[in-house]
Formats: structure tokens, sequence, C-alpha cells
């Protein structure tokens, strides 16, 4: 079974401070993920540090490498964790907007299912 994760930082598994510019973490959520399922699943991490839901963000998830990635394949699973950084000033269009944003996305990840 595949699974994809699409996110944040929290999803790549960023790690910064010290540690900008080193590769994400081994522990990220979707490696912990796939050793915890085993072998019957296809766990692919496509979080990136700073990305928002808003299709209106500068850094928005729909504006990525990685949603093209997502959205050419088919998924049996899909986690979504996104959010976080919506909540800039510079990002945030309202509570309707975000849940627009946000319910557009789960419906375009039904429709890639297997």
């Amino acid at each position: 079974l595949r699974v994809a994760c699409i996110g944040d930082s929290n999803t790549e598994g960023f790690r910064g401070g010290a540690f900008v510019g080193r590769p994400p973490s081994k522990n990220a959520y979707p490696a912990s993920l796939q050793r915890l399922l085993g072998p019957d699943y296809e766990v692919v991490n496509l979080g990136e540090h700073g990305r928002a839901v808003s299709k209106t963000s500068s850094n928005g998830y729909w504006n990525s490498k990685l949603f093209q990635t997502f959205v050419s394949q088919r998924w049996d699973i899909v986690l979504i964790a996104l959010g976080g950084n919506d909540c800039k000033d510079a990002d945030w269009r309202g509570e309707e907007a975000f849940a627009a944003d946000y319910a557009e996305l789960i419906c375009l990840a039904k429709g890639l299912g297997t």
C-alpha cells in the first residue's frame, strides 16, 4: 500500500538552528511510520518546510514540485499535515478561505486513490 505524507517542516523533518543546511531528520514521522508499518507499505515523504495550505500563499503547497509529484501518482492513504504556516500574517486570509483551501486539497486527495 502506498502512503503519501504531505505537509510542512514537521512532515519533512526539517531541522532548524544549527542544523540548517543538513538533510532532514531520519526520525521525521514518515520515516518512523515506514518502520512501524513495515515492507508491505511504501511511505513517501512529500513534506517541505515553510509550506502552507493556502492557495494564494507565496509558499503554498499547491505551487511546489512536491505537489506535482503528489497529484501525478496514485495513493492508498494520504496524510495531510499543513496549516501552521498559514497563520503567518502575510498568508492569513481568514477561517473561511483556509477551510475552503483545505477542503479542496482533501477532495483532490480522495480523487487520487487507487
